[in-house]
């Protein structure tokens, strides 16, 4: 049994980086659930792959408003935790998206912390995990507050991770720029946002090269 699972918010585009995302949760012994959008969903074949190597692929339908914002996006979210914790009897969910490679599971919360979180100058990232018997208490905190519709899911999410007393780890793994002389890092992870978008699969695929190697 898993007792750490990650769980991957894909669409169509994201396609080409959520194979190589999921083939590291899963090198690192992670369970992995990738949550496609039902809205843009990704190619059946891709999914088919996804399957084929170990992951469990969902579909899900609430309203994204683009890149993960909003109230329902966040419940939503957290609904798919939930599901996805009891779907591999994990006590650990990850919640990752298709540009961060996973370096290691050294951050991840420990016997009686909630969670953790990056944050970087005060800017709470999109990367956290939490323990699962937390997520009924963040659903209540995300509900109860009163947010901007297009309130970010890792702010939303994040801040009552915080207020839950969840560990605050901060960033050194936002690279802003692509570098072809990249060597594994000594970082949980690396947020490939800011990278060109063909940097980011080559990106992907060098760092878990080396680290198989």
């Amino acid at each position: 049994m898993n007792t750490v699972c990650s769980v991957l918010f894909s669409y169509s585009r994201d396609c080409g980086l959520v194979v190589h995302t999921a083939a590291r949760a899963l090198d690192l012994g992670c369970a992995v659930t990738v949550a496609d959008d039902a809205r843009d969903p990704m190619p059946g074949e891709v999914c088919d792959s996804l399957r084929a190597a170990g992951c469990r692929v969902v579909a899900t339908d609430f309203n994204r408003k683009g890149n993960l914002n909003g109230t329902e996006c966040a419940v939503g979210m957290l609904d798919t935790f939930r599901d996805a914790a009891t779907a591999h009897g994990a006590d650990t969910v990850i919640k990752l998206d298709p540009d961060m490679w996973l370096g290691s599971l050294r951050w991840l919360p420990q016997a009686g912390e909630p969670g953790a979180v990056f944050s970087c100058k005060g800017v709470i990232m999109g990367a956290y995990a939490m323990r699962t018997d937390t997520i009924p208490a963040l659903r209540r905190g995300v509900l109860e507050t009163k947010w901007s519709c297009r309130v970010a899911e890792a702010f939303a999410i994040g801040t009552n991770l915080k207020r839950q007393g969840a560990v605050v780890h901060p960033t050194q793994h936002r690279l802003a720029e692509w570098t072809p002389e990249l060597d594994v890092p000594a970082h949980d992870i690396v947020l490939m946002a800011r990278w060109p978008r063909w940097a980011r699969e080559e990106g992907m695929r060098r760092l878990t090269a080396a680290q198989r190697a």
